[in-house]
């Protein structure tokens, strides 16, 4: 009888905590596109997609006015935002109004917010399926070799200007591997660089979860079980992800701590973790190598 009553309390405490995290409030933002975000804040978005030259179809959104505004992107210097790994263009919306690509549209500049193959926004492809293990074959350097190339070329297509990247984290690396391999082609294209916790050698990496990691070499058993990628977008997780952190904000920290980056301009946990996208195995073993090399280097031959 006791272990009757035991497990009667068990399965009801269960059933409460269950109701409390199917209920738990989360932000209105949570989970929503990037563009749409931008549109619900008043700002008029256009998205424009582009082939790489090695055939992936990647997107950028643009935000072209704001309600109420008279004024157009004629006379604005363009600026690229590139988010960083396993994450979208939604790392620079999700924080509301105080969002940074609000900030720096107010601020004057004409804001394009890029994607890279593989996250949500970018899963196209000339030939390859997204589901094929072909598709997954990239790394940062790709990022940076084809994605990078296809933004900036389109953007100073578009503009007629020179662009202002800024670039968040691995959204910086990709963009150091793409002046080691074509450094002239950005010469007449790039105005200024800016660096947002920005990653190139990895000799003093303090992320935990890149860290643990490279001690288990998790990437290779990654490979080995056939994985291609990590963190897939998905709405109904992301909004179970979003209800974790208000039901327990230690347990939001702790997969925050192993998944993500931590975002400074967030105001809640939850915004970060709606940012999660996908990322290839290839892209999180060549950085884990970088981690064990102590510096900056190419993917190795050997897999």
């Amino acid at each position: 009888i006791k272990m009757r009553a035991k497990l009667d309390i068990g399965i009801g405490l269960i059933l409460v905590l269950s109701i409390l995290y199917s209920v738990a409030a989360f932000p209105d933002d949570s989970c929503i596109r990037a563009d749409d975000i931008l549109k619900k804040y008043g700002y008029t978005v256009e998205q424009h997609n582009v082939t790489t030259d090695d055939g992936y179809i990647v997107s950028l959104f643009r935000i072209i006015g704001r309600k109420g505004e008279q004024s157009t992107n004629q006379d604005k210097p363009p600026l690229l935002l590139q988010h960083g790994i396993s994450a979208s263009s939604d790392n620079f919306v999700g924080n509301g109004s105080n969002s940074p690509a609000m900030f720096f549209y107010n601020q004057g500049y004409d804001v394009w917010l890029s994607n890279i193959r593989g996250t949500r926004y970018s899963r196209g492809h000339k030939f390859l399926d997204s589901s094929s293990r072909e598709y997954w074959d990239f790394s940062f350097e790709e990022h940076g070799r084809y994605d990078t190339r296809a933004f900036i070329g389109h953007i100073v297509t578009i503009t007629k200007k020179k662009v202002y990247y800024l670039g968040f984290s691995q959204g910086f690396m990709q963009l150091m591997a793409a002046f080691s391999l074509d450094p002239v082609y950005y010469q007449d294209r790039i105005e200024k660089i800016m660096g947002w916790a920005p990653v190139v050698r990895m000799d003093l990496c303090l992320h935990s979860g890149i860290l643990l990691a490279a001690l288990l070499r998790l990437p290779k058993l990654a490979q080995f079980l056939g994985l291609t990628y990590l963190f897939p977008f998905d709405y109904d997780s992301c909004i179970s992800s979003v209800r974790l952190c208000d039901f327990s904000p230690l347990l939001c920290k702790l997969k925050l701590i192993t998944s993500g980056d931590f975002l400074p301009y967030f105001d809640n946990d939850a915004g970060q973790l709606h940012s999660l996208d996908s990322t290839s195995i290839k892209n999180f073993a060549h950085i884990v190598n970088n981690v064990a090399e102590q510096g900056f280097y190419r993917y190795p031959q050997d897999g």
